[in-house]
């Protein structure tokens, strides 16, 4: 089904880009934080990993997670139900209790070099499924409901017994007498089981496997449709067990493209995240050294600003109020860099505290830019730090001609450290101090 592959591949894929590059806690996090903004689905609820050493990294409300010494996330269902296999593992559907909503949650175990570790939990809303089996294109008299692979009822229109405190009840526990024989049938695969439904309507049952998540389509047709025209009716079934033929292949054949191409899309991702900084966004330092390679050999454009950046009191910031604090300065400072040089401009975090940008473009622009930036760091305000101070340097090609890029690289240095210098003696602050 559509619906379950979109959903699968979806975990799939953040399982390669997990297990494809090595993050620390506060680097996996951003990374689930930023898949959850940018991520189109609007089903898609949460995405949270869990290592083998239960250490939690969420993609929702992330920065409030909290280590809780007494809560064993690899005790959790959707972990264990994971360890001995490389299937997607899909939970019994229960109803979230800060939207209200129907949820399921899909997890895989992570492999890294044959080894596990960890495991990742994708929670989607199963409003989209409840939609598809409850239009109006069912025989009259006859609906169609889910049961998940503990035969708990997913999608039912007899709400009141099959639900018990917001969990589903499974069909041989709801109290009606006739629904355990679909259990029995679907163990030994036997269709066209005649029931006495919940409304004491006969019903006769079909059933279907969807994928490998061991859930189940039934299908429940008014008896009375059956034996008013049996011949029709099983012509019918023939004409559809064609199409379904046709379809599934049809259908194997879209989602195994659509498969390689999202995993090629992801393969691409995964490799842009090898040149990203998780934190800021901005491109690294192995970035940054590669494009310098390029440069040096004549393969990017020769003319060319360069600006070296510092935050200052990124330290002092870490020390009085906490990494947070800190890191909130980083992204302040890479937010305001995206605004003002956002045009041929590449802009890397070079270091803990050190950015680079390379401009390709006039030097009255890079003036123009530089203006815009200085604006933008002073009207900066955090929710944990009150004002954000970034010294620079830049240095343009075309005004140096005669140096090499290693020579305009510490030139900028040296100007951004003399501003940072100035800075410093402005605000009466000594930087040789030193707590005793």
């Amino acid at each position: 089904m559509h619906w379950f592959w979109e959903n699968r591949l979806i975990l799939e894929n953040q399982c390669f880009a997990i297990a494809s590059k090595e993050m620390n806690r506060r680097e996996l996090q951003d990374y689930l934080a930023n898949f959850l903004e940018s991520n189109d689905d609007p089903y898609v609820y949460d995405i949270y990993f869990t290592s083998i050493d239960n250490i939690m990294a969420a993609g929702t409300d992330y920065d409030n997670l909290v280590d809780d010494p007494d809560i064993d996330y690899r005790q959790s269902q959707w972990y264990t139900a994971t360890i001995n296999t490389d299937d997607v593992i899909y939970s019994t559907a229960y109803i979230d209790p800060d939207t209200g909503r129907l949820v399921i949650t899909l997890s895989k175990r992570v492999m890294r070099d044959g080894h596990m570790i960890g495991v990742l939990a994708l929670d989607v809303f199963v409003d989209s499924l409840v939609e598809l089996f409850t239009d109006d294109s069912t025989l009259e008299n006859s609906y169609v409901f889910i049961v998940d692979s503990d035969m708990g009822v997913i999608i039912h229109p007899d709400k009141d017994s099959f639900y018990y405190d917001d969990t589903p009840r499974r069909l041989d526990s709801a109290g009606l007498s006739d629904y355990p024989k679909i259990v029995e049938a679907i163990k030994e695969n036997k269709q066209g089981v005649i029931i006495s439904d919940y409304d004491g309507v006969k019903r006769t049952i079909y059933f279907q496997g969807i994928d490998e998540s061991g859930w189940y389509v039934i299908n429940a047709i008014d008896n009375s449709l059956i034996t008013a025209g049996t011949v029709n009716l099983r012509n019918k079934f023939l004409v559809m067990a064609v199409l379904v033929i046709f379809f599934s292949i049809f259908i194997d054949l879209f989602i195994r493209l659509r498969q390689y191409r999202r995993s090629r899309r992801a393969f691409d991702k995964v490799t842009d995240m090898a040149y990203m900084d998780s934190l800021t966004m901005l491109y690294n330092r192995r970035a940054y050294e590669e494009d310098v390679l390029l440069i040096k050999a004549g393969k990017e454009k020769e003319d060319l600003i360069l600006v070296s950046l510092d935050i200052n009191g990124l330290k002092e910031c870490n020390d009085k109020l906490g990494h947070a604090a800190g890191d909130e300065l980083l992204r302040g400072a890479a937010q305001c860099m995206k605004i003002a040089f956002d045009k041929n401009s590449k802009i890397y975090r070079t270091g803990g505290d050190e950015f680079s940008v390379i401009i390709h473009e006039s030097v009255e622009e890079a003036h123009i830019m530089l203006s815009r930036f200085d604006a933008e760091v002073a009207s900066w305000q955090g929710n944990m730090v009150k004002k954000l101070a970034v010294s620079y340097g830049f240095v343009a090609s075309v005004e140096y001609p005669e140096l090499s890029f290693d020579e305009i690289s510490a030139l900028a240095d040296e100007l951004m450290y003399a501003n940072k210098a100035e800075y410093y003696r402005i605000n009466g602050i000594d930087r040789r101090r030193r707590k005793t």
